[in-house]
């Protein structure tokens, strides 16, 4: 009798990479706050360096150039410009590697989830520089072998 591959070891690698990417971002967002809050700011706030000043979240809305996107408890408004790039992440798991490619305002829509950098308006909308579409496919990809035989 055959024993089919089992499928919980690749399952298994999937769930940690979510995780662990998961906790980067979060991570990401705490020392961001912790950094402004030292410099006696807000993050995201009007002259504030570094990461702070950037959005995240799940696309809620595309309204001409406007993107609205939602973070937890957070709304954020995204204004794009014809300056904005716009990349496409992709992830690796057997290779547990980031990559990105070249994207356009036309890859964006509702549900995908982004990240944006550029400069905050005194409104708080961000004035993007750059919008980051992030991977859909973590933890749904499978090794090409089907796991282990």
């Amino acid at each position: 009798m055959e024993k089919k591959p089992s499928a919980k070891k690749p399952l298994i690698m999937a769930g940690i990479l979510t995780l662990t990417l998961v906790a980067f971002f979060a991570g990401g967002i705490v020392l961001s706050s912790a950094h402004a809050a030292s410099m006696g700011g807000k993050p995201g706030q009007q002259g504030t360096p570094g990461p702070a000043n950037g959005a995240s979240g799940t696309i809620t809305k595309i309204d001409g150039s406007t993107i609205t996107v939602q973070a937890k408890d957070q709304t954020s408004t995204i204004l794009v410009t014809g300056s904005t790039t716009f990349s496409k992440g992709h992830v690796d798991l057997q290779a547990h590697t980031k990559s990105s490619q070249p994207a356009s305002f036309s890859d964006l829509a509702v549900g995908e989830t982004i990240q944006a950098e550029g400069k905050v308006n005194s409104d708080g909308s961000l004035a993007a520089s750059n919008v980051e579409i992030m991977p859909s496919d973590i933890g749904t990809q499978v090794p090409s072998n089907g796991g282990t035989k």
